[in-house]
């Protein structure tokens, strides 16, 4: 498992056994490199190959499963994102997000990092200020048959298709390109094992697209035969449409939405005409509201928060107030109660204090009076 180092937390890469039948992981042992955010494997098993700051290094597969360092190769420019080894395990593509640069090394006989085969800096803009204006190439691998490398670049929205053939002196040559929609920002592919497909995952556009493949006489033919949404939820509605914002002097605005994606505990929607960082600042600090229609899917027995709003709080078989609102909180949400006597508590929304709520009859009992004292 390969780990970024920079925090202190782990050392680059750690070594774990699996133990199938009872279902963990148990930790062999840790191995220094410097923020090792990707590895991969060469296709014989034999050899680990790993990002690091100062290039690719190379690891030997010893018989128990650990690593024992070989070299490491530096790759003419910023730290990699990705990595993949060719069919035949005789190159590697590294794949730089932060320089927009794919570069291709050999792959020694012994298993080493050899010399740099080739270096391609991707040139272009894409269409997202602040995001997506510059190249990013994330992902290179070459085509089953070895005939081809493909290269994402989820900054000028493009899977870039070169010419492979490194038994010649030639420089990689572009011969096609998947132009993908403006601002969907590709990131992913892999080839189905029989090299006939390609699947392509969009980090913004939210789908996976589906590819046909084969090496025609003139070039490579690629066909779309598949566009598949990875948010649709079990009511079939795909994202937000539009939404209407409460912005900070009182005003409603209504505005489409163009795009949703989660990161973290957060989750970053795109409005259409907002693209920018100075247009987007007019609705910071605004409240947003959306259909009830358009919100995730309920299991049986959840229910949104803004529910629990003004439902009538008993306590003691009386009422004793209506819950204003709900607040965040480090270990649960907060019901925000406003009491008879105008009073306001706060109280945690967990079942050692408070019962289900009473959709039905628009109540929720506080379980403990000592709750609603000052």
């Amino acid at each position: 498992v390969g780990s970024y180092s920079y925090l202190g937390k782990a050392k680059g890469i750690t070594v774990y056994d699996i133990d199938l039948k009872n279902g963990y992981f148990k930790r062999r042992c840790e191995v220094e490199v410097d923020n090792a955010s990707y590895v991969v494997y060469s296709h014989d098993k034999k050899f680990l190959y790993s990002i690091a700051d100062e290039g690719v290094v190379s690891f030997r597969i010893l018989p128990n499963g650990t690593l024992n360092r070989v070299n490491c190769a530096k790759i003419n420019g910023m730290r990699g994102c990705h990595l993949s080894v060719t069919p035949d395990n005789k190159y590697i593509c590294v794949s730089g997000f932060h320089d927009g640069k794919l570069t291709v090394l050999e792959i020694n006989k012994d298993g080493t990092v050899g010399k740099i085969k080739y270096e391609v800096y991707n040139q272009g803009y894409g269409s997202i200020a602040e995001r997506n204006f510059s190249p990013h190439v994330r992902c290179s691998k070459v085509t089953p048959d070895n005939k081809y490398l493909f290269s994402v670049d989820s900054g000028i929205d493009q899977v870039k298709i070169f010419k492979f053939d490194p038994h010649t002196d030639e420089e990689l040559r572009q011969v096609d390109a998947i132009r993908c929609e403006r601002g969907s920002s590709p990131r992913f592919f892999r080839f189905s094992p029989d090299g006939r497909f390609l699947y392509l995952v969009y980090e913004i556009k939210n789908v996976i697209e589906v590819y046909s493949y084969r090496a025609g006489e003139r070039g490579p033919i690629v066909e779309k035969v598949q566009s598949i949404s990875t948010t649709a939820d079990k009511t079939g509605n795909p994202n937000i449409a539009a939404c209407s914002i409460k912005l900070r002097d009182g005003r409603l605005a209504e505005v489409s939405v163009r795009d949703i994606r989660l990161h973290a505990d957060s989750m970053l929607m795109r409005f259409d005409g907002y693209e920018t960082k100075e247009k987007a600042a007019k609705l910071s600090g605004g409240t947003m509201y959306i259909s009830r229609d358009e919100g995730p899917h309920l299991e049986e027995g959840e229910y949104y928060i803004a529910d629990l709003f003004g439902l009538t709080v008993i306590c003691g078989g009386q009422k004793a107030g209506t819950v204003d609102s709900v607040c965040d909180g480090a270990q649960a949400d907060y019901l925000l109660i406003k009491l008879n006597d105008g009073r306001q508590v706060l109280v945690p929304n967990l079942p050692v204090f408070v019962s289900r709520p009473d959709f039905e009859n628009r109540t929720i009992t506080v379980l403990d009076s000592a709750l609603l004292e000052k």
